[in-house]
């Protein structure tokens, strides 16, 4: 299967949406589809490196529609 990186950015208040749902979050990523999984995950910082600006996934996934229905039950809605 190919690989994908998916990189989001967090909008305003993301900060506060993250602490509150992080647990949730990284179970979601640790759980394996048949058609797609996150091989590699880690925080975008931001240029002082103090703060969370958001998340990189790698993904390994039968195709792009697949990396888009992970996306819609993983991240922060």
């Amino acid at each position: 299967m190919p690989y994908f990186i998916f990189c989001a950015h967090d909008g305003a208040g993301g900060e506060d949406l993250q602490a509150r749902r992080r647990e949730e979050h990284r179970i979601r990523l640790r759980h394996e589809e048949a058609v797609c999984r996150c091989v590699a995950d880690g925080p975008l910082m931001n240029g002082a490196g103090n703060q969370m600006v958001g998340t990189l996934l790698e993904l390994e996934a039968l195709d792009k529609e697949a990396v888009r229905c992970f996306r819609r039950k993983t991240l922060y809605t």
